[in-house]
């Protein structure tokens, strides 16, 4: 199989028609024909219908053409990739979860674009779960999430681990000292995760209650944590928040240690086990750099 018969059956495919299919590729029609033949030939079957007035797809067209597309993608990024390892330069597309794009990756693209001029890296923001399928999907390259990822065709390394801190009214804040921590948390409104949205922060925080006898009643859940401090600002309750957000300084919220927080949430990357890009690995050798792992 030639990846220029591949070219000419979805040319073919996607225009249903010769004579156009022909001049998107530059092709005269009967050698356009001819190559979509000898591609019939080789797999086998038909994965055209052809009559005089009109072209469409058999059942194995129709599932070839899927294939036939990923395969000539990863064809031109395999020639993309060549070169630009000649050149140290080429492209990246990385994905991340609100704290990587916030407090991981910032520094990473300092260093690398003083180190690699010509690397270009794109970012996408999203959840954990979207970060893998991204991946699967060869949509990203390189994934900064929570940790485990489930495919096997993934390869994940685990970064490092944070405990949660407490944000509370700034105007309550003193109170807290009065009595037992824990007890005083508890006591107050507790604005908390979704646990359709954010399952593994609404497990983690519940379950920090949970290990000093309390249990948090959520007067309010949302989904972004800018939009809980907001809220914690205005007076409307605390919450539990990863350690990196106190990166955030705003107006009526103040931080807090909690007592006795163990590390309990986990930061990773990964990326497809065979992706050779030399990109990918200068990145990665580049987070690992910039955390302590080099």
């Amino acid at each position: 199989m030639e990846l220029r018969q591949v070219r000419c059956f979805i040319a073919v495919a996607e225009e249903l028609h010769f004579r156009r299919a022909a001049e998107r590729v530059a092709m005269a029609q009967a050698a356009l024909s001819h190559q979509v033949r000898l591609l019939e030939a080789e797999l086998g079957c038909p994965l055209l219908f052809r009559t005089t007035r009109q072209v469409s797809l058999t059942a194995a067209g129709v599932a070839f053409l899927t294939e036939a597309r990923q395969l000539l993608e990863q064809a031109e990024r395999t020639v993309r990739v060549a070169r630009a390892a000649a050149d140290g330069g080429g492209s990246l597309r990385i994905g991340g979860i609100d704290e990587a794009l916030v407090a991981v990756l910032p520094p990473v693209l300092t260093r690398l674009r003083a180190e690699h001029p010509t690397l270009s890296i794109t970012l996408t923001e999203g959840s954990s779960a979207e970060q893998e399928a991204d991946l699967i999907r060869q949509r990203i390259d390189l994934a900064f999430l929570r940790p485990p990822v489930t495919d096997p065709d993934l390869a994940c390394v685990h970064l490092f681990d944070e405990p949660f801190i407490a944000a509370l009214p700034e105007a309550s804040a003193s109170q807290a000292s009065d009595v037992p921590f824990w007890e005083w948390l508890a006591a107050q409104p507790f604005i908390g995760y979704p646990k359709h949205s954010r399952p593994l922060l609404h497990d983690l925080t519940v379950r920090q209650f949970e290990a000093h006898g309390h249990r948090p009643q959520a007067v309010q859940e949302v989904t972004e944590k800018l939009t809980m401090l907001q809220l914690v600002g205005q007076g409307l309750g605390i919450a539990l928040v990863p350690h990196w957000v106190s990166r955030f300084v705003l107006p009526g919220v103040a931080y807090r240690p909690l007592p006795d927080a163990a590390p309990v949430l986990a930061f990773g990357m990964a990326w497809r086990k065979r992706d050779p890009s030399p990109a990918l690995a200068r990145v990665r050798a580049a987070v690992r750099a910039n955390i302590g792992q080099d």
